[in-house]
């Protein structure tokens, strides 16, 4: 089920992108859309990040591109560990620019993540477990075999949060197999995930229910279809929980504050997997005007999304089906203004040094865990704004 739903909408996000093979920090996490969706009114999905070890505090208002145009004053003030991070370039793959590492990180970049994933390992929580076998801290297993562990993880448990972490692992995998992009297939023990048996252990999740009606509207399967939307009427929440992997990560961080880049680094590699929302637009669409009940139906989703979303994208995705349905577009517009709130945000964030910015980043989504992304920003935005 994974490999035909997600395919197809990955491949064509990443064609106008590309795809990184290896990652560079403060990249943000790919979101892959359903080509019925309209992408174009979705909030940055670029996100600022916290850890328990680093103090909360707004952008700094001194521009500052690196670690290396920063007064000396200021490295003292901010040290993070910035001048150990690996260095990136890129090279083409076809018709792409493929972002690689051209020099690793130093042995104190290394040393900080190796701490944060004997801690994860050490970890009474299974969650923080399976959270170390995806990072893959090391390179202890291959790429396919990383997943393969994710994937076993969510086999032989019943939490929601191991589930949604291997299902996206594999959707991620799959984006990056084949020879377009190079990856490896991913193994098969992504095939014996079911978003059915993710539905049944997070009962009022709308977000496995949009899985299951992907595979059944690509079936043609109108009866799954049709209890696929029943599910999606009666969810209480869309929860994705884009942020709870990172936040493991900033549970875990060392309080060295020259450890702050390396923990940074790692949390955002957590954030590093498509995300794949098929929604039921072109239904929707189609009832406006001709069916009152399944236009109701769609109403009813639209709002759970807008109102009960942990995701910046789920919210946005929500405002648009409203539109769609309903033709009102009071809710794009709040969608809309709020991307263009946070581009601005993250603009601002651009100009102060790295380890400003690794600071921010990582108590932003350490309260994401908590609130949300819309909450998160929100509060970064009015804090960076206050004198």
């Amino acid at each position: 089920m994974v490999r035909r739903v997600a395919v197809a909408a990955a491949i064509a996000l990443l064609a106008v992108a590309g795809w990184w093979v290896v990652r560079a920090p403060f990249v943000p996490k790919a979101v892959a859309a359903a080509p019925d969706v309209a992408i174009d009114q979705q909030p940055a999905d670029a996100r600022a990040q916290s850890s328990p070890a680093v103090t909360l505090a707004a952008p700094p208002t001194h521009a500052a591109s690196s670690g290396a145009s920063a007064s000396d004053d200021t490295k003292d003030i901010e040290r993070c560990g910035d001048e150990q991070r690996p260095e990136y370039g890129e090279v083409p793959r076809g018709p792409f620019q493929i972002h690689v590492q051209t020099k690793p990180g130093g042995l104190g970049y290394a040393a900080a993540q190796t701490r944060v994933d004997a801690a994860l390992r050490a970890s009474a929580d299974p969650f923080d477990r399976a959270v170390s076998d995806m990072l893959n801290v090391g390179d202890i297993r291959s790429a396919a075999g990383a997943v393969d562990a994710v994937a076993q993880d969510a086999i032989a448990s019943s939490d929601p949060r191991i589930y949604s972490l291997a299902m996206h692992a594999c959707i991620d995998a799959d984006a990056r197999s084949g020879p377009l992009f190079g990856g490896p297939d991913p193994p098969q023990s992504c095939k014996s995930l079911n978003a059915r048996q993710w539905a049944g252990i997070d009962p009022g999740n709308g977000v496995p229910w949009l899985l299951i009606y992907a595979q059944a509207n690509s079936d043609g399967d109108v009866p799954a279809k049709a209890d696929a939307m029943s599910h999606l009427v009666a969810a209480t929440r869309f929860d994705d929980r884009p942020d709870i992997a990172a936040a493991a990560v900033l549970r875990d961080a060392p309080p060295d504050p020259d450890a702050a880049a390396a923990v940074d680094d790692l949390a955002q590699r957590g954030l590093w997997m498509n995300h794949f929302y098929f929604m039921p637009t072109s239904d929707c669409k189609s009832a406006a005007g001709r069916d009152p009940d399944l236009t109701a139906r769609c109403e009813a989703i639209a709002t759970t999304m807008f109102d009960h979303s942990d995701s910046q994208a789920l919210r946005a995705r929500g405002a648009l089906l409203t539109f769609y349905t309903t033709g009102d577009s009071s809710r794009r517009d709040i969608a809309r203004a709020e991307r263009e709130r946070s581009m601005a945000y993250e603009k601002s964030l651009s100009n102060a040094s790295p380890c400003s910015q690794a600071r921010v980043q990582m108590n932003e989504l350490m309260r994401a865990s908590q609130v949300g992304e819309v909450q998160a920003r929100l509060e970064s935005m009015e804090l960076s704004a206050k004198p």
